[in-house]
């Protein structure tokens, strides 16, 4: 009867020890950072007014190259490229709190020119706000889809900007609806930082 016990506690012992050593490997890289998938997208993916060889993007970026393509550093590039601000440089799910900290004026409704935080993940997903009509939430964003090489840091570095670019998407989404979504999915937004 211990032989039998043994047989069947082990594997299971086994398989929790990987789980917990080797997190990344069970997470689905397609939607790993992305907050709604490819659900409720009514625009287009139209980013040819996002210059990643623009300076905001590279070497004025402190999460540049380790993180490019990231939603962080993609959030802080568009941020800087638009307004010249320098955003917190930790993961997403921080940025409500340091960005407060940093005196930034944050809230919870969505507005243009504002960066939404989203929580409910290991790292959290940021997203640039770049049209708000009251009832629809146009986003730009880094990290979508991805689909990359994971080193064993955990942190997935781009080959080329032609790699990034596959990763960023601009897109709209009904607000209520987007919400929703997040939340099925475990997922909240914390808030906006809003920067004009």
């Amino acid at each position: 009867m211990k032989i039998i016990k043994k047989l069947f506690i082990l594997p299971f012992i086994f398989s929790l020890l990987v789980i917990l050593l080797f997190p990344m490997a069970f997470v689905n890289n397609k939607t790993r950072d992305t907050p709604s998938g490819s659900n409720n997208i009514t625009g287009t993916n139209d980013t040819t007014n996002i210059d990643i060889n623009h300076p905001s993007y590279k070497q004025n970026n402190p999460l540049w190259p380790k993180f490019n393509g990231q939603c962080t550093w993609f959030a802080w590039s568009r941020s800087n490229q638009l307004f010249g601000v320098k955003l917190p440089t930790r993961d997403a799910k921080h940025w409500y709190d340091l960005a407060k900290s940093m005196g930034f004026k944050v809230g919870s409704t969505p507005s243009k020119n504002s960066v939404m935080v989203i929580t409910g993940t290991m790292f959290g997903h940021v997203a640039f706000i770049e049209a708000w009509d009251g009832e629809n939430i146009t986003v730009s964003e880094g990290n979508v889809n991805w689909t990359g090489y994971m080193p064993p840091d955990g942190v997935g570095i781009y080959a080329s900007d032609e790699e990034v670019l596959k990763h960023i998407r601009v897109s709209t989404h009904n607000f209520n609806q987007y919400r929703k979504n997040l939340i099925t999915r475990g997922r909240k937004i914390a808030g906006f930082i809003y920067l004009e």
